[in-house]
């Protein structure tokens, strides 16, 4: 048997073991069959996550072919031989490809793009993944403490963009801040994965304290700052944004310990679901951030 990070795959049978938590496209209905692999086409399709089929051609919706003299295509070069600039141009042109389509919700996008960077790192280099991914989603080139960060416009234009995926769909209601004044657009996996990124490399202690001083009214009150009630007080400033950014510092305390466990920095191991690896973050966003049960 094989793992495909969501489940387990029997080669024997030419099925999963269980079904799938999701169906990628209602409409075609292979997919309806919840325990099939790759459509039943393992000829043309592969499955890294255990969730949906990825083809590396033109035929794909969400494949965007290489661009010349920058970086091969996927498939020209031996599983993880990536450098760290082909990597970041897989997972940037992969973002991107979602941009161009509305199948699927805003927040499978984001889980998508974690699982299929996921695929890039073998074993899974866990301090790469998360560089990678926020010089991707957030637009950073090195591990930055919160108050280092430059301002958007002076990073360029080589990652996906305050709001990369601006429709709201599929996040659940306790993270969308549709209603707070000046906020333009769902710029959620931007906020989520900052507060990630902090806690990630700088530790909890900042990350909570950035996002405490960032999302609540009184203690930006203590310090000086017009704010109006608790939960609506400022420009992209909410309850729900708070509740957002607890969820990134969460979900990169399943990382962190993951790294640690993977280089022999804990003497105790972290019994499940106290950690995991770059291939369940998809899954992990599925369950916590989305809008179903």
């Amino acid at each position: 048997m094989s793992y495909y990070g969501a489940r387990w795959y029997d080669p024997r049978f030419g099925r999963f073991l269980s079904a799938d938590t999701i169906v990628p496209n209602a409409s075609n209905p292979q997919d309806l069959n919840r325990f099939a692999y790759v459509r039943n086409n393992p000829v043309r399709y592969i499955d890294p996550t255990g969730h949906y089929e990825f083809e590396e051609s033109p035929d794909d919706p969400y494949f965007l072919p290489a661009r010349s003299g920058v970086m091969p295509a996927r498939r020209s070069k031996a599983p993880y031989s990536y450098t760290t600039t082909e990597r970041r141009q897989l997972i940037l042109q992969r973002g991107r490809g979602y941009q161009q389509t509305t199948a699927i919700s805003s927040l499978e996008k984001f889980a998508r793009l974690t699982e299929y960077a996921a695929t890039l790192y073998s074993p899974p280099d866990i301090d790469a993944y998360m560089l990678d991914m926020s010089y991707v989603i957030l637009g950073w080139s090195a591990p930055r403490r919160m108050w280092n960060v430059p301002p958007r416009e002076q990073r360029g234009s080589d990652w996906l963009g305050f709001n990369a995926f601006p429709e709201w769909s599929g996040w659940a209601t306790e993270f969308i801040d549709q209603e707070v004044a000046g906020v333009d657009g769902n710029n959620q996996m931007y906020h989520f994965w900052f507060y990630g990124a902090v806690r990630y490399f700088d530790g909890p202690r900042i990350a909570a304290l950035g996002n405490t001083l960032h999302e609540t009214a009184i203690p930006r009150r203590i310090l000086g700052i017009d704010t109006g009630p608790l939960g609506n007080d400022g420009e992209g400033v909410s309850t729900e944004d708070f509740h957002l950014g607890e969820a990134g510092i969460e979900f990169a305390g399943y990382l962190a310990r993951a790294n640690a466990m993977a280089n022999g920095l804990t003497q105790t191991p972290f019994s499940p679901p106290n950690y995991f690896y770059p291939a369940q973050i998809g899954e992990w966003l599925r369950i916590n951030l989305g809008d179903t049960p």
